[in-house]
């Protein structure tokens, strides 16, 4: 029996491939259910098998245990000393930035789009898998729809520099390994940090190839994003302040960026962030549900903003492009409450002053919080701004719930 279905006929999306034909559905990724350490060979699933290999044989394993269709199609999202799985998801061989990247005249950039088990479009094409790509949602469900709460992913892939830190080609413990977190998008899922390779992890499996395009998100909601605009800890300083201090200069400097970006209503933007007086939750007015600019839904209500677990990161910026690890300025728990240290009150940009910060790309409480994360005032960081309109509005203009074809707040025209 499959495991996911498709509750759609066909779509009339553009969604780039290159010139590979389509195929009949789209492709399909998960996260392993099984894990192990860093010698693929040890894996239950991996039939003895060594390196990538191995992965390779895990991913098809577990695809056809879970009744997924053409299972021999999958590949584990690793890389080793001679194959990036950037390349191995096309298909393909080598690097990605040898002078013929992936055996190539030019980087390959058609497999995908794909989905989760769950049936949630996760990329449009293969643009997704790139450090700031359009990775809506986190690819945290295993192979069976069951979501996993693992957050470490074994990888040893970095798509920015050239690495060696992949177990030795994935057959010894003595060794490290990069890795990626599942509930995160934007370079954080592939690249979160190095591990050893005794540690006990998953793998990430990708169906290789190109498949039909998958809706693109379209819920509708009150919208939030995350500035173009960066500052240090002292926000009187930022451009767009407005003459304004403390948060209240965060109000302005949303509202200057919501403006420039021409995104409707720049007069109801507000900066998530809490002072000495105001927790961040208390300035919300309404109750959801929270739309990113790109249409994906993040929260369907307030209680599930704050309840430590979003079902997309806060990543698109006001110009509508995808943000990946950075400081962004809270000052607040994931509860939207009020932790300090706060760069004083947003008024210092001192080294010797501390704030709590968040990461937009994480989809668990990291986003508004990331522990430890007294981050010092002097660096540069973000702000995020939701938007607190009436929602009678977000229905003018002849848009109605449900309408497809306008973005989350009716910004289009």
């Amino acid at each position: 029996m499959k495991r996911y279905a498709f509750t759609w006929i066909s779509v009339t999306l553009t969604v780039w491939l290159g010139s590979a034909p389509l195929l009949a559905v789209p492709r399909v990724a998960f996260v392993t259910s099984e894990v192990g350490n860093g010698v693929l060979s040890t894996w239950p699933s991996s039939d003895g098998l060594a390196g990538l290999d191995g992965g390779d044989r895990v991913c098809q394993n577990l695809a056809a245990a879970a009744g997924l269709e053409n299972p021999d199609d999958f590949v584990a999202w690793l890389s080793d000393s001679s194959d990036d799985a950037y390349c191995r998801v096309h298909g393909m061989t080598g690097r990605i930035f040898d002078p013929s990247p992936c055996g190539q005249p030019e980087l390959p950039t058609f497999a995908g789009p794909w989905l989760r088990t769950d049936g949630t479009p996760l990329m449009p094409s293969s643009a997704g898998l790139l450090p700031e790509g359009p990775m809506w949602v986190p690819l945290w469900f295993d192979e069976n729809g069951d979501l996993l709460l693992e957050e470490r992913v074994f990888t040893g892939t970095n798509l920015l520099v050239l690495n060696d830190a992949h177990c030795e080609d994935w057959m010894t413990t003595n060794s490290g390994a990069i890795f990626g977190s599942s509930f995160t998008t934007t370079f954080g899922w592939n690249q979160n940090g190095g591990t050893v390779c005794t540690d006990i992890k998953p793998i990430y499996c990708f169906q290789t190839g190109a498949g039909d395009a998958v809706p693109a998100p379209n819920s509708i909601g009150r919208p939030l994003f995350v500035t173009t605009t960066t500052g240090r800890g002292n926000l009187a300083a930022w451009p767009g302040a407005g003459g304004f201090s403390g948060r209240q200069a965060g109000d302005a400097i949303c509202r200057t960026d919501a403006a420039n970006a021409g995104l409707d209503h720049p007069e109801t933007y507000m900066a998530w962030l809490s002072d000495e007086s105001t927790d961040a939750r208390d300035l919300i007015i309404g109750d959801g549900p929270w739309v990113r600019l790109d249409g994906q839904r993040v929260a369907i209500n307030n209680a599930d903003l704050l309840d430590g677990t979003l079902e997309a990161p806060i990543n698109v910026r006001s110009d509508g492009t995808y943000q990946a690890n950075f400081v962004m300025w809270t000052g607040t728990n994931e509860d939207g409450t009020a932790a300090p240290p706060r760069c004083s009150e947003w008024s210092s940009s001192s080294a010797g002053e501390l704030a709590e910060a968040g990461t937009p790309n994480f989809a668990n409480g990291y986003w508004t919080r990331f522990p430890p994360s007294d981050i010092p005032c002097d660096l540069t960081g973000r702000l995020y701004c939701l938007s607190n309109i009436d929602p009678s509005v977000l229905f003018s203009d002849g848009f109605e719930s449900g309408d497809t074809t306008a973005w989350s707040s009716g910004l289009q025209d």
